[in-house]
């Protein structure tokens, strides 16, 4: 098997990630990576409690590393937009696309705070209704890939994060697996490269990564493209999980993934 050495989706110190910017370059430096991309999460002015809140010194501090150690990796500037956060700058050069609320008339909740926020948002927020809370978040989904066009489409059934745990919501349904294809087929359309992502995995709500096997077949139906991140928030899980994700990918019968290899996607054969 041929793992790719690139990975997109990471956090540090300027967001909600426990490393620095300097030491995730050096830590895919030290792994044997050509590229790391830094996706730090986008500001979102009401909930500064996980998002930057100085994305001046972050793209500066990014430009910075990237010149400093461009003989040894490429490092790609990204952020991850929510998808009530703000526009793309022109800064990035990748953008992950991703949602984290429910904007509901009774308030804002998180998607993936905790079962019992999750809770909250169903019973405050939708009235109980499940079918109606799950809509409403693909609608996001759909919303956000519309709007922003993003590279990666970030952890497309995040909704499941509790699922092994006790969620109050049951995403195993036939009902959330239609509203999840049904909004699949929409966000391919203008977003194809959807992400699977172990950070759940790394972090011990989840046995494997997101999307679940049967949305990856989905998403194979429709013609999306995969790639491999770790969600990392902490330089060590860089690349975590890709090997067991490579063999999920294979065994549902897709043998490639997309790699960004320095400013530019590329197909990737994981055979």
């Amino acid at each position: 098997m041929r793992l790719p050495k690139s990975d997109l989706h990471t956090h540090t110190v300027f967001c909600d990630g426990k490393g620095t910017p300097e030491a995730t370059v050096l830590e895919a430096i030290a792994r044997g990576y050509h590229t790391v991309g830094i996706s730090g999460h986008a500001y979102t002015p009401f909930d500064t409690s996980f998002c930057m809140t100085d994305e001046a010194g972050y793209f500066a501090e990014l430009r910075r590393l990237k010149a400093l150690y461009a003989d040894r990796i490429s490092l790609q500037i990204g952020l991850e937009i929510d998808a009530l956060g703000g526009g793309r700058p022109s800064e990035v050069d990748y953008v992950i696309g991703s949602v984290h609320y429910f904007d509901t008339p009774s308030g804002r909740f998180d998607v993936d705070r905790s079962p019992e926020e999750l809770l909250r948002a169903l019973s405050l927020g939708y009235g109980g209704n499940e079918h109606a809370m799950i809509d409403a978040y693909f609608a996001s989904v759909v919303d956000v890939c519309d709007r922003l066009r993003p590279e990666i489409v970030g952890h497309f059934d995040l909704l499941t994060k509790f699922e092994e745990m006790g969620s109050p919501i049951n995403t195993r349904s036939e009902y959330y697996y239609g509203a999840a294809c049904d909004a699949l087929a929409a966000a391919v359309r203008v977003a194809p490269r959807l992400e699977i992502n172990s950070g759940a995995v790394a972090r011990g709500y989840r046995s494997e990564a997101y999307p679940s096997d049967r949305l990856i077949s989905a998403a194979l139906e429709l013609g999306a493209r995969f790639i491999l991140t770790s969600d990392a928030h902490t330089p060590g899980n860089i690349g975590y999980a890709f090997e067991r994700s490579a063999e999920r990918l294979l065994a549902l019968g897709c043998t490639s993934v997309d790699v960004r290899f320095g400013d530019a996607f590329l197909e990737h054969s994981l055979l």
